[in-house]
């Protein structure tokens, strides 16, 4: 267990939560993601299409699946560095149009393509690595899929766990592919240059892992949603570690990490945003503002200190947005005292102490001089 967390109860009137209204005819955000511009990115919970969010010009931009590709909408999502969109598609209720195929979005074009893969590999989780290879996660056959847009080649790994329900699929800076495994309580990693897994199993039983994210350090973050709990895994000593969420049954299904190695997390029935410092081992938990938003994906965007996340409720119908220099500066305000800061304290507390004691004593010896003056008159 990480030890010493402290938490903070913020007031209300910080107003640390800023919300976002979705407009009309535009569905309640379901994955959310940041470009290198700073605009935010998020699929409709219910509907056809990728929107598009300029916070600057507060506009929204819906680009629509086309109509020939079936009855299906934008499932998960990921942007690659040349700006383009990858994403999974899902089926309308009890729809049977085929869902195994990848989608790309092209922005500056609003031009969308279709890539067909194998029949029967269903994409979910995706992400899209350094050289512009597509993987993703086909949760049915308990696989992880390797996509070559240039020369549509396709490679299929299974994973050793039988029916772990990977989940949370991230690379990190060396290329290694890391994911959670909801059923098999274990985190998984898949170093791509070996074609080779590797797995750990997480002490605490029925944590079922979802969300990874990982830090600067290689620190492999992940939240637990029967546990309640947000762990950690260090790679190098296979070690693992956890945070219990001080809200009771909050349910953290989402995290990020911030450009100072911050934790930032949603709790979807707690309705809070919350904030974990590893190195002071503090957690700060704020509340959002409109009741019951079932808050889900988030996102950090760490060039211009923004936090934002997707209200999915369909009654919220709004995008969360956290900044994290306002943040900071509460923390800092109500931050407990160092052992020097107490020291220096106590210090003048007790020389103010002995100061009222010399006053007191004084003024007791005068009264008593003039009180045996008066007496001896």
């Amino acid at each position: 267990m990480l030890a010493l967390i402290y938490k903070s109860t913020m007031a209300e009137d910080n107003k640390v939560v800023e919300e976002i209204m979705v407009p009309e005819g535009i569905s309640s955000p379901g994955e959310v993601r940041v470009d290198n511009d700073g605009n935010v990115w998020f699929t409709e919970k219910v509907g056809r299409s990728i929107v598009l969010y300029e916070p600057d010009e507060k506009l929204f931009r819906p680009y629509r699946i086309p109509m020939e590709w079936g009855n299906v909408g934008p499932e998960k999502f990921t942007i690659a560095r040349d700006g383009t969109i990858w994403f999974s598609v899902r089926r309308w209720a009890e729809d049977v149009e085929r869902t195994d195929f990848l989608g790309r979005l092209l922005p500056d074009k609003g031009v969308f393509e279709r890539y067909n893969i194998p029949e029967g590999h269903v994409p979910e989780e995706i992400v899209v690595d350094e050289e512009g290879i597509v993987w993703f996660i086909d949760v049915n056959d308990n696989e992880l899929c390797r996509f070559e847009p240039d020369g549509l080649k396709f490679d299929v790994f299974a994973i050793p766990t039988p029916n772990a329900y990977p989940r949370g699929l991230v690379i990190d800076n060396r290329g290694n592919i890391w994911f959670a495994e909801a059923n098999g309580n274990r985190i998984g990693r898949f170093i791509a240059r070996e074609k080779r897994f590797e797995e750990y199993e997480i002490p605490t039983p029925l944590f079922n892992p979802v969300a990874v994210s990982v830090d600067d350090e290689g620190r492999v973050w992940f939240a637990g949603l029967s546990a309640n709990k947000i762990g950690v895994f260090y790679p190098e000593r296979k070690v693992f570690n956890e945070l219990i969420i001080p809200t009771q049954r909050g349910l953290p299904n989402s995290l990020g990490i911030d450009g100072d190695g911050n934790v930032w997390f949603v709790e979807y029935l707690g309705n809070k945003v919350g904030r974990f410092d590893p190195v002071t081992a503090r957690i700060d938990e704020y509340t959002i503002p409109t009741f019951n938003s079932l808050p889900g994906s988030i996102a950090v965007d760490r060039a211009r200190g923004r936090v934002w996340f997707a209200e999915t409720s369909t009654e919220a119908k709004r995008l969360g947005k956290v900044d994290i220099e306002r943040v900071k500066s509460i923390v800092e305000e109500t931050a407990p005292l160092t052992t020097e800061d107490r020291t220096a304290r106590e210090g003048r507390v007790a020389g103010w102490v002995f100061v009222l004691i010399g006053m007191v004593i004084i003024g007791l010896a005068v009264y008593l001089y003039t009180t045996r003056k008066k007496v001896g008159r």
